[in-house]
């Protein structure tokens, strides 16, 4: 029997909001596990060099290692990675990232996952030691990969790995180093994975954590309004600032992006002096509209 698509079950849900049900009826329990279950398969990983890693410059390559094996091996079972590139080429903005993260508590690493739109971030720790002996060449490696919540920063679970027995390579230390770096990745990558997909299903329950920006909001009535209007079609809303000039908001919900947008402009139009409001921009977990005040 062939599952529904996902197409189906976003148009489901929109009818369900549309017609109130949505979060109040408890018969609705199955189509916000299917959601769950399609947004764990789709979710995007950024993995990246723990902060604290110990190894020494001329060892860095090992480390670019061990995020090509672990991210070759979320693509090898069709998860989303963030290429090493992307990441290290965002980092070079240093002006933006220090402006953007002066007084939040946000680290930069957080900060790159969230701008690259990455679900979940993982950081290796790795160490890597090596001897010869009769010419022939063997190291082993201890690892440590630690995941977290982009959204939030929040720790979704570690996993280590000691590599017991060394890998050998009969003609360079380099290469027996990247054997090494190699086998302990992927001995632990399913586990981490596992590890963030439990943590995530379970998160997931208060919904989406989407970043909503609303530009021209002089009127504070009307928008405090709108967004307790909000507040009841979704899971939660939590005003964070509001100015004359910009609200943010965190809105929690089971909706893409896109679903969300449409909510956002559809209920606005139902409110006189909001129904000019227009999408600015739309990223993955972040919205912003103008509203037309």
């Amino acid at each position: 029997m062939q599952r529904p698509s996902v197409l189906f079950w976003a148009i489901l849900v929109l009818l369900m909001l549309f017609q109130g049900q949505l979060y109040a009826d408890p018969q609705n329990g199955k189509a916000e596990e299917l959601f769950i279950d399609e947004y764990l398969e789709n979710m995007v990983y950024m993995v990246y060099i723990d902060e604290d890693s110990q190894l020494s410059p001329k060892d860095e390559f090992l480390l670019k290692k061990a995020i090509a094996v672990a991210n070759n091996y979320l693509t090898s079972r069709s998860l989303e990675a963030v290429l090493l590139e992307e990441v290290e080429k965002l980092k070079q903005d240093q002006e933006i990232i220090s402006l953007e993260t002066s007084g939040e508590e946000i680290s930069v690493i957080q900060w790159l996952a969230q701008k690259l739109n990455a679900d979940v971030y993982i950081t290796i720790n790795l160490r890597v030691t090596s001897e010869t002996k009769r010419k022939n060449y063997y190291a082993q490696a201890n690892i440590t990969l630690t995941a977290f919540e982009s959204s939030t920063g929040r720790l979704m679970g570690s996993k280590t790995y000691n590599q017991p027995e060394k890998s050998f390579s009969p003609s360079l230390e380099e290469e027996a180093k990247l054997n090494a770096v190699e086998v302990s990745v992927k001995r632990t990558m399913q586990d981490i994975i596992n590890t963030s997909e439990k943590y995530m299903k379970k998160a997931l329950k208060k919904g989406i954590k989407y970043e909503v920006f609303f530009e021209g909001t002089g009127d504070a009535k009307l928008i405090a309004d709108y967004l307790n209007s909000l507040a009841e079609r979704v899971k939660d809303v939590e005003t964070v600032y509001r100015t004359e000039e910009q609200a943010k908001c965190y809105v929690w919900a089971l909706l893409t992006n896109q679903e969300l947008e449409q909510l956002i402009l559809d209920l606005a139009k139902t409110i006189p002096g909001l129904q000019g409001m227009t999408t600015v921009s739309l990223r993955r977990k972040s919205l912003t509209f103008v509203t037309g005040l």
